[in-house]
């Protein structure tokens, strides 16, 4: 990988980080950033889009009805261990549209 992107502001446009070169090889995403509405949904659609795979981190519950848009996404919960990152990231370039 090359780019390192960070999203810190959820109220940013996530087109603004997922547009042009470089293209991302993989997103780690936490899902709640903060407020009770702010989260990295949008971030998550525009990837999806582009066809590039990406990880949601979350201490919620892995059935949360917002994960579900995502089912090609696997989901580390919080407390994660560095396995199962390791794990979900794996399974998530495996599944990966080439």
């Amino acid at each position: 990988m090359q780019s390192t992107w960070h999203l810190s502001r959820p109220r940013q446009r996530p087109s603004r980080f997922c547009a042009g070169e470089p293209k991302f090889d993989l997103a780690v995403l936490d899902l709640k950033l903060g407020g009770s509405e702010d989260n990295s949904l949008g971030v998550a659609s525009e990837l999806a889009r582009m066809g590039t795979p990406f990880v949601f981190l979350t201490g919620m519950h892995v059935d949360n009805v917002r994960v579900r848009k995502f089912p090609q996404a696997p989901v580390a919960e919080k407390p994660y261990d560095a396995l199962a990152l390791l794990d979900a990231v794996q399974r998530a370039l495996k599944h990966a549209t080439p």
